[in-house]
């Protein structure tokens, strides 16, 4: 869970983007990383619908998981065509943790008209702990910083998105009580990508009608993938393969790829870790709940679970899942064949 420190300054940068948004006058440079990759995409997205128009491509250059100097300076020097702005976007390409005396030199005389925005997207090491995405002694990001508007793009606690979901629904012209919005957060978790594509699937069951009730979210959420993870950590831990692997197969037929589930697992297994650490200081249910960023009731579901592994068998877990990961990225395995050697090994653990 964020700290008050990040949460204040998580709500600080938000606030400056809206008066961007609002005002029309734009930073230089925006920087939107962190956990939540919707926050992340939603961002970029606001700033990009605001300068540019539909479908403006000339206008926009964007680099994925890679970066080249040369490239970068051309694209951003360029002065925009029939349009008061020109935006060059940086996705997970690894800039902000980069050195270049170029750059940092061009950054100084960086045209106006040109509105950089770096995203990265944050993942977690298999202690638990967040990965670093930028190194603030680097040149280039030492470069930035006096152009930029940073905002850590932090989990929301389950509060904010029950009053996101029930404004999702208010968009919708739908009445979503509290109750209801609550039923759903817990059900589908905290991942506001999923939370946004099971409100789609939401708002399709309740066409034509002007309310959204709790038997409504239970019709829809019954097969959410972040229900069927409990399911198969349970069945990992008694080392039921057959149910584990057949609820694998259940993952993959609602469309859930290995991609997807092995972020969920990751995410689910970290904080088993956190739950067991938070237990051994001797915290309460309440506290833990509020330390993980989770309602109480379900705390309780992960400190059950969490009892059922050794800590040293969730780090060995964490750890198998990043070396997995590795195989992947440099080909020596598939994602899918690589996931599913991971699963029978750790069942047999």
């Amino acid at each position: 869970m964020a700290s008050r420190k990040e949460t204040a300054e998580f709500e600080q940068g938000v606030s400056e983007l809206r008066k961007d948004l609002a005002g029309g006058s734009f930073h230089g440079v925006y920087i939107f990383y962190g956990e939540e990759a919707y926050l992340v995409s939603s961002y970029k997205k606001q700033i990009i619908d605001k300068v540019l128009k539909p479908g403006d491509t000339m206008n926009l250059t964007v680099f994925t998981d890679r970066w080249e100097e040369e490239s970068f300076i051309s694209a951003a020097s360029t002065i925009p065509f029939i349009s008061d702005y020109r935006v060059v976007v940086l996705e997970n390409t690894g800039i902000l943790s980069a050195s270049s005396d170029p750059v940092s030199a061009f950054l100084k005389e960086k045209p106006e008209s040109t509105i950089v925005i770096v995203t990265e997207v944050v993942t977690r090491d298999s202690s638990g702990r967040p990965k670093s995405v930028m190194d603030r002694r680097k040149g280039i990001y030492k470069a930035f910083k006096p152009h930029a508007l940073e905002i850590n793009c932090i989990r929301q606690t389950p509060t904010v998105l029950v009053r996101w979901v029930r404004g999702l629904a208010k968009g919708e012209k739908k009445a979503m009580s509290e109750q209801a919005a609550v039923r759903f957060v817990d059900r589908a978790g905290i991942d506001m990508t999923l939370i946004s594509n099971e409100m789609e699937k939401l708002f399709s069951y309740t066409m034509g009608r002007d309310s959204i009730t709790v038997e409504d979210v239970d019709a829809i959420t019954g097969g959410v993938p972040s229900d069927r993870i409990f399911e198969f950590v349970d069945a990992v831990a008694v080392g039921d393969t057959k149910k584990t692997m057949a609820l694998y197969s259940d993952l993959m037929t609602l469309g859930t790829g290995s991609g997807r589930i092995v972020a969920m697992l990751i995410r689910h297994f970290n904080l088993l870790l956190n739950a067991t650490d938070l237990k051994r200081r001797g915290l309460p249910v309440a506290s833990i709940a509020k330390e993980m960023g989770v309602y109480q009731s379900f705390a309780g579901n992960y400190l059950n679970q969490a009892a059922k592994f050794k800590r040293k068998e969730l780090v060995g877990i964490l750890e198998s899942f990043a070396q997995m990961q590795h195989q992947s990225r440099t080909g020596l395995i598939s994602a899918d064949i690589g996931l599913e050697m991971l699963i029978a090994g750790i069942c047999e653990r």
